[in-house]
């Protein structure tokens, strides 16, 4: 430092060295000080899943990607939840506002269904403690998404083509022969 002054363990001259619980990066390395948080799938349907989480602090925001499904539609308890079409949900509070500590719902996914069903996942994980500090979080691991129980003959969730008297979804009957079997 050129003076009585020292280097602290960061390197930082006359520094105050890392907050506590963080490394010089200010990354988390000690979770029962800076707080941690897990995540998980839950009232997982053909069309909408609920992220469940576990935290020691209270939540002040997130940010994740989803995979293996197309969302529709996302919200949570925060005033500023939002999704885009690559996956992305973030949700945050404009006002301060944070989720309690303990257990709750992080969000509430809506996606487009599918008559297979399918998996969805979750990446990327970011969840914000007080004055965003990042917690120490886990990533879930993927869970298995029913098909509809509504599919149309052609496999379209919701879909309103039947098989006509030949056995043609959504024909009109005249592919039949003379028999009333197919020609």
């Amino acid at each position: 430092c050129g003076s009585t002054l020292e280097n602290d363990e960061c390197g930082v001259c006359d520094g105050p060295g890392p907050d506590a619980g963080h490394d010089c990066d200010g990354n988390c390395v000690d979770a029962a000080i800076c707080g941690a948080a897990s995540v998980s799938f839950t009232n997982v349907t053909s069309e909408s899943a609920d992220l469940s989480y576990s935290s020691n602090v209270d939540v002040y925001g997130f940010q994740f990607n989803i995979q293996g499904v197309t969302l529709t539609g996302a919200s949570s308890g925060f005033d500023m939840t939002s999704f885009g079409a690559t996956g992305t949900v973030i949700g945050f509070s404009m006002s301060g506002a944070s989720l309690p500590s303990g257990d709750g719902t992080l969000a509430s996914l809506t996606f487009e269904p599918s008559s297979d069903g399918g998996t969805i996942s979750l990446g990327d994980l970011i969840v914000s403690g007080d004055s965003g500090v990042q917690l120490d979080a886990n990533a879930v691991d993927a869970s298995v998404v029913p098909g509809c129980d509504d599919a149309d003959c052609a496999g379209e969730c919701g879909g309103s083509a039947v098989e006509d008297e030949c056995g043609e979804c959504g024909g009109d009957g005249s592919s039949c022969d003379d028999d009333g079997g197919a020609s």
